[in-house]
């Protein structure tokens, strides 16, 4: 089987970790079984060389002499990357240069299949703008092809027109064989829109790097990952430990992301007063995380939303149970059994859910909890299911 994946954000130079878990996916699809191989079509999603921006006219009129050449990069004898420069800009001109990316896609999708042969299905990974070019190739070439949806939350306001998703977007979702969400939430959300053909498949975990180990830490200590934004909810976990450092004085957290919001975050946890007990972190490479994971006590994600929350099953997969919220995708990993949910927003509740960790720790069994995040997450479980889902695609097409 020929798989041509089109990811809506990827992995660059200056963003090394941006949409690794389309790669991931890719790899473990061509790696457990050998009859598939995978093209993946870049054209320079999320890489700085190649995005325009109207407030650096000058610095954005320079990008147009210092375009990076075209590449094609062997990952593996049956997983390719495919990488054609082209510029993106705001949508509000030109449609973002919607076609010259598309056309982008066309190629790296003929390169794909001179060496591979023809095409047998199209994964998009998310509806805009992946799943809209997926759409577009689609109806000139006849390959059938499915979505898988990210977006957290669902939709961004930017696709909405009078509650109605923007044509574009609904177009994609129409024609494909099958939507993808990767978490019982965003399913009930894309159905409320009116996508239909829905799937749940959540993001796999790389179970070989994510294994189980014992605290490393003398006291007792939380882990936390993701981006220094709003979404994460940083605040609503620095106030909740203001109230915890009184009853646990020895309590230690290890906050791993950047983001444009970290300084805000650190001046609020020095005038918390809790300084103290925090340590950051700063942008984290995939072997550094899992040592975190193993070297903590428990996992904890405040979050205001997410569409699933990867980092917390591969937490789980380290053994260490988890604390999160009533967000959305949390619930699609935590359980009664691997963990606690406050409410979203609510400092009291998040902090004496961690409190209740903290105090029952022992009951979590780490050997319990790694294969709850194998039989749900792992590799194999997930790859199967895909590969299933592209049979029936491909059959009804």
């Amino acid at each position: 089987m020929n798989i041509f994946f089109i990811p809506s954000w990827y992995p660059s130079p200056d963003s090394p970790l941006t949409g690794i878990f389309f790669r991931d996916q890719a790899e473990a699809i061509t790696q457990l079984h050998a009859e598939c191989a995978v093209g993946i079509s870049t054209w320079g999603q999320n890489d700085a060389r190649l995005l325009l921006w109207g407030h650096t006219p000058l610095q954005s009129l320079r990008k147009r002499f210092t375009k990076p050449a075209s590449a094609v990069y062997q990952h593996s004898e049956n997983l390719v990357e495919f990488f054609t420069p082209t510029f993106t800009w705001t949508r509000r001109i030109w449609r973002g240069n919607l076609a010259q990316i598309t056309r982008a896609n066309f190629k790296n999708l003929r390169q794909f299949e001179a060496l591979k042969g023809k095409t047998d299905i199209i994964h998009a990974h998310v509806g805009f703008p992946a799943g809209y070019i997926a759409q577009q190739i689609s109806a000139k070439t006849g390959i059938p092809y499915v979505i898988t949806e990210q977006m957290s939350p669902f939709p961004f306001p930017y696709f909405v027109r009078a509650g109605k998703l923007m044509p574009k977007l609904a177009l994609a979702y129409q024609d494909a064989q099958a939507n993808i969400a990767i978490s019982p939430s965003l399913q009930t959300q894309m159905a409320s829109y009116g996508v239909s053909r829905l799937a749940y498949v959540p993001n796999l975990i790389d179970e070989r790097d994510f294994l189980p180990a014992l605290p490393a830490h003398a006291v007792f200590t939380f882990f936390m990952l993701g981006r220094m934004v709003s979404q994460k909810g940083v605040p609503v976990l620095l106030q909740a430990i203001a109230q915890l450092v009184g009853k646990f004085p020895t309590i230690q957290f290890r906050l791993g992301g950047e983001g444009e919001e970290k300084l805000a975050y650190q001046t609020l946890a020095h005038s918390l007063n809790i300084d103290k007990h925090i340590t950051w972190l700063g942008e984290l490479t995939r072997r550094q995380v899992a040592i975190e994971c193993q070297a903590c006590h428990a996992f904890v994600l405040p979050s205001l939303h997410e569409t699933m929350g990867v980092v917390l099953a591969e937490a789980l997969a380290c053994g260490k149970p988890l604390v999160s919220t009533y967000c959305g995708g949390a619930e699609s990993v935590v359980t009664p059994e691997n963990g606690l949910l406050a409410q979203v927003s609510h400092v009291e509740d998040l902090a004496e859910k961690m409190a209740q960790m903290m105090l029952h720790y022992d009951t979590y069994k780490p050997e319990i909890l790694r294969q709850d995040a194998l039989n749900r997450f792992s590799r194999r479980v997930i790859v199967d299911k895909l590969l299933e889902i592209y049979a029936t695609a491909i059959a009804k097409k």
